[in-house]
């Protein structure tokens, strides 16, 4: 009798393990950061990176609609550092949330998720979360993001 109840509990812990470890499994989606991503890429799976604007990048174009910017690992702002690793993003859509905006002395914070392909040299984004701040914490008073549209027609036109 005893033996059964060790074998029976035995198993239900070993399904319990079975499905905590499932449900942990490594293709689980999560954000990484530049650096790590651009020194182990993945090719051709969706990914979540983490990164700052780079200031004077961000252009769109009309047809079809797409945002184009570059990101890096370190804000260049005023602080006079190199940015270290960028990667270029394309982000085929019309809209463009509103922070995702070049302004002096504002810090764009960006999360693209998307993928990178193979044969490509720029990261294909689906999903663009960005969030804007000055030394302050605050946008400044020209960069009112309620009166900005979702658009992007306030956004430069890429040169070709």
């Amino acid at each position: 009798m005893k033996q059964k109840l060790v074998a029976t509990a035995f198993l239900i812990v070993a399904v319990l393990v079975a499905v905590v470890l499932g449900l942990t499994r490594s293709d689980q989606l999560s954000v990484r950061g530049l650096g790590e991503f651009l020194s182990k890429p993945v090719f051709d799976e969706r990914v979540f990176l983490s990164g700052h604007l780079v200031q004077g990048t961000l252009c769109r174009v009309s047809d079809p609609c797409e945002v184009r910017f570059r990101i890096s690992d370190r804000s260049g702002g005023d602080t006079g550092l190199p940015l270290g690793h960028t990667l270029s993003v394309s982000f085929p859509s019309c809209i463009a949330p509103r922070p995702l905006r070049d302004a002096p002395g504002v810090d764009v914070e960006v999360i693209v998720g998307g993928q990178v392909c193979a044969t490509c040299h720029d990261f294909r984004a689906s999903d663009v979360l960005a969030r804007a701040s000055s030394a302050a914490r605050e946008p400044p008073s020209e960069l009112d993001l309620d009166t900005l549209p979702d658009g992007f027609d306030d956004i430069p036109l890429c040169g070709r």
